[in-house]
């Protein structure tokens, strides 16, 4: 299966990468399968939105930043 929309984020700071794939579903809805580094997330597997996506990045890369100093 091939993914709809793919984004790559490079975390310099602590060399890694994480790739996030989106899949659109069958059905009509305004929401994506998500994949992260080939796991699904959330782990439930339900489709997300945008925002709770962009939300749950935002949020994971300021506990980064405040974990690093």
């Amino acid at each position: 299966m091939k993914a709809d929309l793919r984004i790559s984020i490079k975390d310099y700071r602590r060399n890694k990468n994480l790739k996030v794939e989106l899949f659109c579903p069958a059905y009509p809805k305004r929401q994506f399968l998500v994949r992260m580094n080939g796991k699904t997330w959330p782990a439930s597997g339900q489709p997300v939105s945008l925002s709770r996506l962009s939300t749950a990045l935002r949020k994971a890369l300021v506990r980064s930043l405040v974990a690093a100093d």
